[in-house]
């Protein structure tokens, strides 16, 4: 795998199996085959154990860096992953793009920015509805927890969605009428009832 160690050290501390017993949410990956969107992917931890297993990967991330790197990792390995370098949100606006594959880049707005957003409906019209949804995007999950339209497309279409957050705000902000796991202190789920069903399940859903 690819990574810069001036952005990325961490990772040199950790091998293989202490990744995939580090977090929950990769055990889901194992459940179905499918479409998975890693928002806030990165340099690829997430998205690279999901295209060796065989799904459909869309990565979004909004530092061209660390999309770069996550795309060697994926020609050595011989991974199909398609790589999105736009910040994924639920309204349209421009911003500063990094200039390093950072785990903490976070969206600076700026309407003389070279960066523009991508919202979740316009990703929805040119990607196959996700299977699985996984969200880990320093701060930004915020406006998705707050937006009524993301909350009706993810419930209509029955979206699975994993998002991390490390505000303690989040948890008392999550919709009372909707059933989320709690997978640890930082990882949130919600629809996960749907991970690796497949008959009527989100990807066939209308948008």
């Amino acid at each position: 795998m690819y990574f810069d160690f001036r952005d990325n050290a961490v990772w040199w501390t950790r091998d293989a199996k202490t990744l995939e017993q580090a977090d929950e949410s990769w055990e889901l990956l194992t459940r179905f085959k499918g479409t998975v969107w890693d928002v806030g992917s990165n340099v690829g931890i997430f998205a690279l154990r999901a295209a060796s297993l065989g799904h459909n990967v869309i990565a979004f991330d909004i530092s061209k860096r660390a999309l770069e790197l996550l795309a060697l990792s994926a020609r050595a390995n011989n991974l199909e992953v398609t790589t999105i370098n736009r910040a994924f949100s639920t309204r349209s606006f421009r911003y500063d793009e990094p200039d390093t594959s950072d785990t903490e880049n976070a969206i600076r707005e700026s309407p003389t920015g070279k960066g523009q957003s991508i919202t979740f409906v316009e990703a929805a019209k040119q990607f196959p509805l996700p299977d699985l949804l996984k969200m880990d995007i320093e701060g930004a999950e915020m406006e998705f927890i707050n937006s009524v339209p993301f909350k009706e497309w993810v419930m209509q279409n029955r979206i699975p969605w994993v998002v991390e957050s490390h505000s303690p705000e989040f948890e008392a902000m999550l919709w009372k009428d909707c059933k989320f796991l709690r997978f640890d202190g930082n990882h949130f789920g919600l629809n996960l009832d749907r991970v690796g069903q497949n008959g009527d399940g989100a990807k066939n859903s209308s948008r």
